[in-house]
């Protein structure tokens, strides 16, 4: 069966999505974006990251701004989380409809 999402972190917690049914991967980080580049061509769609893999993902997201999939979720997975994933998510929501339904008064 073809895996149309996956899930990739840096420690054992991302394996927790096995079992959801989830392809997992238990990366380093000098292999994460060698391993999304084939997964893309495999036809992944979404990939669920760890956050603290924000950085390192980012040049690859960049190339692909443009187009329906991949799509990347931001995830604290390995660690606290950082928000960022909640920031990205603030981002696309103001730009999909032009207002920051997150802000607080």
């Amino acid at each position: 069966m073809e895996e149309k999402i996956v899930a990739i972190g840096t420690n054992g917690n991302v394996l927790l999505f096995n079992s959801i049914g989830i392809k997992s991967y238990v990366l380093k980080e000098d292999e994460v974006n060698k391993q999304i580049k084939e997964l893309i061509s495999k036809d992944v769609q979404i990939f669920i990251v760890s956050e603290n893999l924000e950085s390192v993902i980012k040049p690859l997201r960049d190339q692909h701004k443009d187009n329906p999939y991949p799509i990347f979720l931001m995830l604290p997975i390995d660690e606290k989380a950082s928000g960022a994933g909640t920031e990205k998510v603030r981002e696309n929501v103001k730009t999909a409809i032009g207002i920051d339904i997150f802000k607080e008064d």
